[in-house]
């Protein structure tokens, strides 16, 4: 729970689904003490909500007859969860969602109220996330949190950064938190390297605001930053992967979703046949896992990863 105002509606959202509800009930819900619910009840009628006390064995708090909240009434947070959802869903075309999320995301941003609307696309702007098996996050979320909190308002932060093993303190204006298949990502303009640059979460060890505010580049592009260095769809065929017998274990709790038959060698290592991905994530395996794992073919995925490697390699060593 975030405020009282969070919490007064969150009441009403659990008197109207379950009829009655004790305050223990409610205590535990938005954890905090039962004389703290009495306190928002009373904040409730004193607004003039038929809220009902039934006392006794068996009683507790519930709804006037007839009385019915607005059909949708979604805090800043839950509109942002239930957009992100739908953008997600909105690119399953291949199973018909394309269109009805449109249309559905249309419908949502009609009723929803202007700051609420308007707070939720600012931290659209700057969130990129494409979903993907997950590593977990949970000793991150709050750093991710503050990321998030910080880019729509243009406001420089300082991350202490580990970097095989190096650590150093970094001022970075915050672009964008992007998410992409399995792995969080800052992107924003470091001020020690003078450029745009992009930092691992996980090897975000602290963060904390500056005084500093900033103004992002007018033409600069997301989508476009993220996506040109690594390419789009490689095809729907599935994919060969060789993993060595050090990393083959790690490597399939990763992928496990994507997985479409294994076979092992005699030398311990095994051959994994995933689903068609994108060349983000076969870069990032390979990466990740390397000098562990491989890509045995298509010829073709081979080719399209060779020189996608290649670009990169060289494109950071020019600089």
């Amino acid at each position: 729970m975030y405020n009282p105002s969070t919490r007064l509606l969150t009441i009403l959202e659990i008197l109207q689904a379950r009829g009655q509800v004790t305050a223990a009930q409610l205590a535990e819900v938005l954890e905090v003490s039962q004389r703290t619910v009495q306190r928002y009840i009373c904040m409730l009628q004193d607004m003039h909500i038929p809220i009902e006390t039934t006392r006794g064995a068996g009683g507790g708090y519930s709804l006037g007859r007839g009385f019915r909240m607005p059909p949708l009434m979604l805090t800043n947070e839950e509109a942002g969860a239930v957009l992100l959802g739908l953008q997600q869903v909105q690119r399953l075309t291949a199973l018909g969602f394309g269109v009805p999320a449109e249309t559905a995301r249309a419908k949502i941003e009609r009723v929803l109220p202007g700051d609420t609307l308007a707070a939720t696309r600012a931290g659209f702007n700057h969130l990129y996330y494409r979903s993907g098996e997950r590593f977990d996050y949970g000793r991150w979320s709050d750093i991710i949190a503050t990321l998030r909190e910080a880019a729509p308002r243009q406001r420089s932060v300082v991350i202490k950064y580990d970097k095989s093993g190096r650590e150093t303190a970094r001022q970075v204006d915050p672009y964008a938190v992007i998410g992409d298949w399995g792995f969080w990502y800052l992107v924003g303009y470091c001020h020690l390297r003078g450029e745009v640059r992009t930092f691992r979460v996980d090897r975000i060890k602290e963060v904390s605001y500056t005084e500093q505010h900033y103004q992002m580049p007018q033409d600069f592009n997301l989508h476009e930053y993220w996506e040109k260095p690594w390419g789009e769809l490689i095809e729907e065929a599935p994919v060969t992967l060789l993993a060595g017998p050090d990393v083959s274990k790690e490597l399939e709790s990763q992928i496990k979703s994507l997985i479409l038959g294994k076979k092992s060698r005699l030398d311990g290592s095994r051959e994994i046949l995933v689903q068609g991905t994108v060349q983000t994530f076969l870069l990032h395996l390979l990466i990740e896992f390397s000098p562990g794992v491989t890509v045995l073919g298509p010829p073709e995925v081979c080719g399209q990863v060779e020189a996608k490697l290649r670009a990169l390699l060289e494109a950071a060593v020019s600089r």
